[in-house]
């Protein structure tokens, strides 16, 4: 069995194919960030889920950051900046109870936040 790509002459293509790699997992994200409507902490959740995966890709030792530096992180690494009360409650999402409300304007910076994390790292 032959496999032409696995030639050395055809290493060139290799930047080519991690950039259409990246463009296709930065498109998946952004398609499921845009498609959290919910205001709770549910979504909070899930938004925190997508900015660990998305360190999975470019900061593997990030993952294993929490609570402060995990939030210090998140803000270094964006070009757009959210207030430490927002980054505390994306941080604290998954240990709050269900029932806590989160106001509208709270929640749509959070999420504006995460699109723009996702569109500078990946």
């Amino acid at each position: 069995m032959d496999f032409a790509l696995f030639n050395p002459t055809f290493d060139f293509l290799a930047p080519t194919f991690r950039k259409l790699y990246l463009k296709s997992k930065k498109r998946y994200a952004l398609k499921i960030l845009n498609s959290i409507n919910q205001k709770d902490v549910a979504a909070l959740c899930k938004i925190s889920e997508i900015l660990r995966r998305t360190c999975l890709i470019k900061h593997k030792d990030a993952v294993t950051l929490s609570g402060a530096d995990w939030a210090i992180f998140l803000n270094k690494h964006s070009h757009t900046k959210i207030e430490k009360s927002l980054l505390s409650l994306l941080v604290d999402a998954p240990y709050m109870p269900e029932s806590k409300q989160i106001t509208a304007d709270d929640f749509d910076k959070i999420k504006n936040f995460a699109l723009s994390f996702v569109e500078d790292n990946l």
